[in-house]
């Protein structure tokens, strides 16, 4: 192969739709990425480095989350029974971020992506809006370089999804708001400052309809297109914002977005909870996509994503946890068992997401939600992960097959063992190890680049500050 790499090697990994005994993996220390995938006695050589064996595991494609709010895992346990979403977001979540100072947000950022990679995910997709100080006021922090550092401090990939945010007047939206301009030249620095770090993206996202002005959508999408990535925005989360996008711009949301012009290949909608079927066919046809996140859907009692029809309309998907705080769990595999529930009781059968998967003009593999949990979110974010296939990322994780939870799996080389993950139980019980960009981030069960106790000192010191 020319360069140095290293192997890593379990007794089964997931390549091409089966799992398949007697395979390993070689990945270049320098890249990230992996070089070839074969038997094990195909790479021993002068130019192989470190080995790295997993017995009695099988090797999965990490997962990525393709919508976060880490700041959010503080609200765990507080916010839970909130009588209404907007009782919610005003007298828990606002006054979360008035409160939040640099270090109590990095000590939540910490927290939110340590839990995600002891999970399964091994990037995540950042959507980021505290960009200013607590007192609301502008600064030269950049609290999303804070973001990207944390997430690459405990080994994840990382997307930055920097928020495009010029309206609302409560006190907590000014430490989100910013001129159109200097939203723009930051996004531009931040994405310039990165461009070429390989285990980091930057991406424009105007924050929704009633967070960012119509102007402001439009030029986050014109940055898009300039820095060559999607843009995310949130639409149709809830309800009521079907009656404000009526408001203002005298249309449904996708519809109004495409007033704006920017329903393209390049749109990614977060949540799309009430959007309709021509709408779904609409931005399909365009080539768009959705980052979906159905528990904290049903968290936030926001309503049921028609996913089936967006996935039959050729619309991109991607799934992600939403804010931990709007969800308390950052489980990727009880995303996927979430999307297949939910639309099994909505329509009360079994089989919709796979008859929706065999319809759909993008071909989702043998087992379409977990195509969507990585290949799908990875493309959303612009990275070429989520399969273990040669010149993609070597985002792994090690299942400890014989678990109880996954028992029984009807013979390895069946999708049974995935089917049974996607399922059956916490993957905490069952993720033993996790790779990302070759590096082993956490082995055994335990955090290789954090230290446990030392981030529990740092929960308890924010916790007795409040």
């Amino acid at each position: 192969m020319g360069e140095r790499y290293d192997v890593i090697r379990a007794d089964f990994t997931w390549v091409d739709g089966a799992m398949r005994p007697g395979l390993a993996v070689a990945v270049s220390p320098r890249t990230g990425r992996i070089v070839r995938v074969a038997p094990p006695e195909q790479l021993f050589g002068p130019d192989m480095g470190e080995e790295i064996v997993f017995a009695g595991r099988a090797l999965f494609p990490g997962c990525v989350n393709v919508h976060s709010h880490a700041f959010q895992v503080l609200l765990r346990g507080r916010a839970d029974h909130a009588p209404s979403f907007r009782h919610w977001v005003d007298e828990h979540m606002y006054p979360l971020v008035c409160g939040l100072d640099d270090e109590d947000l990095e000590t939540a950022m910490l927290l939110a992506f340590a839990d995600m990679l002891r999970h399964g995910y091994t990037a995540v997709g950042e959507f980021f809006y505290l960009h200013n100080g607590p007192d609301g006021e502008p600064d030269e922090v950049e609290r999303a370089a804070l973001a990207i550092e944390t997430a690459r401090r405990v080994g994840l990939r990382v997307a930055l999804v920097r928020t495009l945010y010029d309206q609302g007047e409560r006190p907590a939206q000014r430490r989100f708001r910013e001129p159109p301009a200097r939203a723009i030249e930051r996004t531009r620095a931040l994405a310039a400052r990165y461009a070429d770090d390989p285990f980091v993206r930057v991406l424009p996202a105007p924050h929704s309809l009633h967070g960012a002005s119509g102007d402001l959508i439009a030029a986050g999408a014109a940055l898009a297109a300039e820095l060559g990535t999607n843009m995310h925005i949130h639409i149709a989360e809830q309800e009521h914002d079907l009656a404000l996008s009526r408001e203002r711009y005298g249309t449904t949301p996708l519809r109004a977005l495409d007033r704006l012009g920017v329903v393209n290949e390049r749109l990614v909608v977060v949540h799309g909870c009430w959007l309709e079927h021509e709408e779904w066919e609409l931005l399909g046809a365009r080539g768009g996509g959705l980052a979906y996140n159905p528990l904290a859907n049903m968290f936030l009692g926001d309503g049921v994503t028609d996913l089936p029809y967006a996935l039959r309309a050729g619309v991109r998907v991607g799934l992600g946890s939403d804010g931990p705080g709007g969800n308390n769990g950052v489980d990727p595999f009880a995303e996927m068992r979430a999307a297949d529930l939910l639309q099994r009781v909505t329509r009360r059968r079994m089989g919709v997401i796979d008859e929706a998967a065999r319809a759909a003009p993008r071909p989702l593999g043998a087992v379409p939600l977990f195509t969507l949990a990585t290949e799908g979110s990875a493309g959303l974010l612009g990275f070429e992960a989520g399969r273990i296939a040669e010149g993609w990322a070597c985002d792994l994780i090690a299942v400890d097959y014989s678990d109880l939870a996954l028992q029984p799996h009807h013979g390895l080389e069946m999708p049974t063992l995935l089917h049974n993950m996607i399922h059956t139980g916490s993957s905490r019980s069952w993720i033993t190890d996790v790779v990302v960009g070759g590096r082993v981030v956490l082995r055994d069960r335990q955090l290789t680049t954090v230290a446990p106790e030392q981030l529990r000192a740092r929960i308890a010191r924010l916790e007795r500050g409040r």
